[in-house]
């Protein structure tokens, strides 16, 4: 997977950093970062850099990681990478199954439209691994349906052709058909991160095609 989305993103994915579907989550947490002392955030799946920048605008010390270097160096580029303002660094190359932070290292982690691109036999890894660096609050943005990958037919910006083909030519990577690969409605997620220590805490309101969002808790002992 870390040499697919790399390849992606050094052919333009994301690249005209819009990050709509940060939105909801980001709204649902501004207010929790108040009335809970939220003071450090995680965004795994950090992709352009976006959502991390939203986070330090709403006075957070947050930092990004995602499986792409390429994505992790469009990030700081754009953004910068100011010790003061992050945690540990403020962008890390690195799979959700590995995530190279101490255990509750952050009050909080937003992960958006990133555990469905996970393969299966990785899922329960993840999971364990975003419940090993967060200390109270995650809020999660999921999709449960298939995405037929739109590579094959849409040009690439930073190529010659179409996304699937210039990542075959250039890279040698194989764009699949499906990019999300571990697809699953909210109750199965829901489940998955009880058994690691966190419980359901409250539905984020998203468009029905958009489904899912939801924050989870850690369970108090």
């Amino acid at each position: 997977m870390p040499e697919l989305y790399d390849s992606l993103y050094r052919l333009g994915y994301q690249s005209d950093g819009i990050m709509t579907h940060y939105g909801p989550v980001l709204r649902a947490l501004e207010p929790l970062v108040a009335l809970e002392k939220i003071d450090t955030v995680l965004d795994v799946g950090s992709s352009h850099g976006g959502g991390v920048s939203a986070m330090w605008k709403m006075g957070v010390r947050a930092s990004g990681v995602d499986v792409a270097p390429a994505a992790v160096a469009l990030a700081e580029s754009k953004y910068g990478a100011e010790p003061s303002r992050c945690v540990a660094k403020c962008w890390t190359a690195a799979p959700a199954t590995s995530l190279p932070f101490d255990d509750r290292a952050f009050d909080a982690l937003v992960s958006t439209d990133v555990l469905e691109h996970l393969a299966e036999e990785d899922v329960e890894r993840a999971v364990e691994e975003l419940a090993r660096v967060t200390s109270r609050w995650m809020l999660l943005k999921i999709s449960n349906r298939h995405e037929t990958t739109r590579m094959e037919t849409t040009r690439s910006p930073f190529g010659r052709g179409t996304y699937a083909g210039d990542a075959w030519a250039r890279f040698n990577v194989t764009v699949p058909r499906h990019l999300h690969t571990a697809v699953h409605n909210q109750s199965w997620w829901v489940a998955r991160f009880e058994r690691a220590g966190f419980r359901y805490n409250a539905t984020i309101r998203v468009a029905a095609w958009a489904c899912c969002a939801f924050i989870l808790e850690r369970r108090l002992l």
